[in-house]
């Protein structure tokens, strides 16, 4: 799978990417919200992002304030950073379908770039054993016997 590409100079493409991230961001404040923001405003946000990107960024303010660990809300922030930065200084009012396809195009890779990370961090906590401790080559330090 081809990984999302912040050089790519395609606006629907990042907005795309934007708006990963701010279903990421609200899954992580808001676990068991109903209808999220995916649900709500993907149709919109593919057709009319200039619209709905201001929407979804004081919306996701809110979410990252919810957000208990500091660490992970500052690497959602840094995210958002880099793909504003690769968007560049004009969101597109209206996308036509070959736009629109760029749009899913950076949805779905950035939804894949964040899983993945969210993948590696699940394989480091389960790399602890029921003592908390750390465990490196099959055994855990502490202990002499193999796991």
């Amino acid at each position: 799978m081809e990984a999302y590409n912040l050089h790519l100079r395609n606006a629907a493409y990042h907005c795309g990417g934007l708006m990963a991230v701010y279903a990421a961001i609200q899954r992580t404040a808001m676990p068991d919200v109903n209808t999220g923001i995916v649900e709500r405003y993907y149709a919109s946000a593919i057709q009319m992002p200039a619209l709905v990107i201001g929407q979804l960024s004081s919306r996701s303010n809110h979410h990252l304030e919810k957000i208990e660990n500091g660490w992970l809300a500052d690497k959602y922030r840094e995210k958002l950073q880099e793909i504003s930065v690769a968007l560049g200084t004009s969101i597109p009012a209206t996308l036509n379908l070959e736009q629109q396809s760029y749009f899913a195009l950076g949805y779905y890779q950035m939804g894949a770039k964040l899983k993945s990370g969210e993948k590696q961090k699940r394989r480091r906590r389960q790399r602890k054993d029921r003592r908390g401790r750390r465990i490196r080559g099959g055994v855990s330090y502490g202990n002499s016997e193999p796991i």
